[in-house]
C-alpha cells in the first residue's frame, strides 16, 4: 500500500488510530464487508451455513426419535408388567382349573351292593342264631313273668285260671309223661321253630331296610354327583372362557410387544445412522471452520502487516510533516518579529544563535500556558477564557512506534531568538492534524532592560533508585528593570541520574543569554570608560 505524500487531517488521524492500534497490542479485526469481499470465505461460509442446517435437522431427527423411543421403552415396560400379571392370573387359572378337574365326583352305579358293600351287617350264624334265640326266650320268660305279676296283681280272677292250668299240667305230666315230653317237645320245637323264624324275618327285614339305604344313598350321591358335575363343568366352562380370553389378551400383547420391540431395533438403528451422520456433519462443520479461521488469521495476519507497514510509512512521513511544521512555524515567527537569518551578520535584527525552539504536547482544550508566563502583563486568555478553539477530538495524545516519545495532535509552540540588542520570542497552539495555528504571542525585550536570569526546577528522589531523581518542570525566569518577570517553563516529566550534568533547551537558551548579557555589560563598560577618559 503506496504512502499519499499529500498531508490531510485524515491521514494524521489514521496515523494516531494505528498508534492506538499499536499501543493496544496491534490486534487486528476484519470488517464484514472484508469478510463479505473474500470469495473463499464466502463459499465457506455458504457451506457451514448448510452444514448447520442439516446438523440442526439431525439434532432435531435425533430428538424425535430418541423421544419415541422413550415412549417405546415406556410402552414395552408396560406391557411387560401387563403380560406379568396376565400370567400370573393364568397361572392361577390354571391351578384353579385343575383343581374343580380334581374336584370332579367319580360315577356311581344303582346296581344292588356288593358283598363288600354288606359287611356292616353280620352274618346269620347259628352262634347268632341260638344267642338271639336265647335272647328271646329269655325275653318271653321276662315277659311272662311280668304278665303274670300283673295279672296277678291287677286281676285275681286270672290266678285261678293259671293255678288249674298249672296243675292239669303238672297231672298230665306225671300221669301221662311220654304223651307229656312228647308235647312239650312237640311245643318247644314249634316254639323254636317260631322264634326261628321271626329271627329270620327280623334279618330279611333288616337286610332289606339296610340295602334300601344303600339305594338311597346311592340316589341321592347320583344326584350331588350329578349336581356336582354341573357346577364343576360351569366353574370349568368359566375358566375356560377366561382363560381363553387371558391366553388371546396375552397373544395380541406378544404381537403388540413384538411389534415394540422391531420398532424399538429400528428406532436405535435410525439414531446410530444420524449419530454417524451427525459426526460427519460435525467433522466437516469443524473441517471447514478451522479452514475459515486459517483464512481469517492469514487475512488478519496480513491486515497486521498491513496496518504495521502503513504505521512505519506514516510515523515516517508524520515526522517529516512535524519537522517541516516546526521549521515553517519558526520562519512565521520571523517574519512577525521581522527577524533576519545569522548571516545577515552586523544588521539590527539578525539573530546571533540558532533559535531555542520548545515542542510541547497538549491534552485538553482547556490547558493553561505552560511555555510563558508574565506576572504584570495582562493574559488575554485568562481574561477571556482559557479554552483552546480547537476541536475536541484533535487532542490526540499517543506514544510513538518505539515508545521513546509521544505525539500529540495539539502542541504549544515556543521558539526564542536570541539577537545583538534584544531577545524575541513567539509562542502559539498549533493544530499538527490540521496544520493550523491558534492564539499567537511573539514580543521583545532588550537587553539593557533585564536584571537577571534564573533556571528553576522542581524534581524529587523519591524513587526506587536513589541515584535516579524525576524532573516535573524546569523554567527560565528573565526580571526586567521595570519588575516585569518572564517565566519561560516547560511542564515535562523525565527520570535523569542525579549527578548527570544534562542540558536541556532552557540550560542551553539560559547560557547563550547569559553570554549576551555579558557581552552587553562588557561592552556597556568600557564605553562608559572611554566617555570618562
Amino acid at each position: 500500500m503506496g504512502l499519499d505524500k499529500r498531508r490531510s487531517p485524515d491521514v494524521i488521524r489514521e496515523y494516531f488510530d494505528l498508534l492506538k492500534w499499536y499501543k493496544r497490542g496491534g490486534e487486528a479485526k476484519l470488517s464484514p464487508e472484508e469478510v463479505d469481499a473474500n470469495s473463499q470465505l464466502h463459499s465457506i461460509q455458504q457451506n457451514l451455513n448448510a452444514i448447520k442446517t442439516l446438523v440442526a435437522e439431525k439434532e432435531i431427527s435425533i430428538a424425535l426419535d430418541e423421544d419415541e423411543l422413550d415412549k417405546n421403552k415406556s410402552e414395552l415396560l408396560s406391557i411387560e408388567d401387563k403380560l406379568t400379571a396376565l400370567r400370573e392370573k393364568i397361572v392361577l387359572l390354571q391351578q384353579k382349573r385343575l383343581q374343580w378337574v380334581e374336584a370332579i365326583p367319580p360315577s356311581i352305579s344303582l346296581e344292588a351292593p356288593k358283598q363288600q358293600e354288606l359287611t356292616a351287617i353280620p352274618p346269620l350264624k347259628l352262634a347268632i342264631i341260638l344267642q338271639l334265640l336265647l335272647k328271646g326266650m329269655i325275653f318271653d320268660l321276662k315277659t311272662i313273668y311280668h304278665a303274670t305279676r300283673l295279672a296277678f296283681v291287677a286281676n285275681v280272677i286270672l290266678i285261678i285260671p293259671t293255678v288249674l292250668a298249672f296243675l292239669i299240667t303238672f297231672i298230665l305230666y306225671v300221669n301221662f309223661g311220654f304223651l307229656a315230653n312228647t308235647v312239650i317237645t312237640i311245643a318247644l320245637i314249634i316254639y323254636l321253630y317260631i322264634k326261628s323264624n321271626s329271627i329270620r324275618k327280623r334279618y330279611q327285614n333288616v337286610l332289606k331296610q339296610y340295602i334300601e339305604d344303600i339305594r338311597v344313598r346311592q340316589e341321592a350321591q347320583v344326584l350331588q354327583q350329578q349336581n356336582l358335575s354341573l357346577q364343576v363343568q360351569d366353574k370349568l366352562r368359566e375358566l375356560e372362557l377366561s382363560l381363553n380370553a387371558f391366553e388371546n389378551q396375552q397373544s395380541q400383547w406378544l404381537n403388540h410387544q413384538q411389534q415394540l420391540k422391531t420398532q424399538r431395533q429400528d428406532l436405535i438403528s435410525r439414531i446410530e445412522a444420524d449419530y454417524k451422520d451427525l459426526d460427519c456433519l460435525r467433522y466437516d462443520h469443524q473441517k471447514q471452520s478451522n479452514q475459515y479461521q486459517q483464512i481469517i488469521e492469514e487475512l488478519i495476519e496480513q491486515k497486521k502487516l498491513i496496518n504495521k507497514s502503513r504505521l512505519l510509512q506514516l510515523e515516517k512521513q508524520c515526522q517529516e510533516w512535524l519537522e517541516k511544521d516546526i521549521n515553517r512555524l519558526t520562519k512565521q515567527a520571523m517574519r512577525k518579529l521581522k527577524l533576519l537569518p545569522c548571516d545577515h551578520i552586523g544588521e539590527v535584527g539578525a539573530i546571533q544563535t540558532e533559535p531555542i525552539r520548545v515542542l510541547v504536547g497538549i491534552t485538553e482544550r482547556t490547558s493553561p500556558s505552560l511555555l510563558v508566563e508574565d506576572d504584570i502583563e495582562p493574559n488575554l486568555e485568562n481574561n477571556i477564557t482559557s479554552e483552546l478553539y480547537i476541536k475536541a477530538e484533535e487532542f490526540r495524545s499517543e506514544p510513538s512506534y518505539d515508545g521513546k516519545s509521544r505525539k500529540y495532535g495539539v502542541y504549544e509552540f515556543l521558539v526564542i531568538f536570541l539577537c545583538a540588542n534584544f531577545l524575541s520570542y513567539y509562542k502559539c497552539y498549533f493544530n499538527f492534524i490540521r496544520s493550523k495555528t491558534v492564539n499567537e504571542e511573539y514580543s521583545e525585550y532588550l537587553y539593557d532592560s533585564i536584571v537577571f536570569t534564573k533556571i528553576q526546577e522542581k524534581s524529587s528522589t523519591r524513587l526506587k533508585d536513589d541515584d535516579q531523581k524525576r524532573v516535573y518542570s524546569k523554567r527560565l525566569l528573565i526580571a526586567t528593570k521595570d519588575g516585569k518577570v518572564i517565566s519561560f517553563r516547560i511542564a515535562k516529566f523525565r527520570v535523569e541520574p542525579n549527578l548527570a550534568i544534562r542540558l536541556s533547551q532552557i540550560d542551553e537558551a539560559a547560557i547563550e543569554l547569559r553570554k549576551m548579557l555579558r557581552q552587553r555589560r562588557i561592552d556597556v563598560t568600557l564605553t562608559e570608560s572611554l566617555g570618562n577618559s
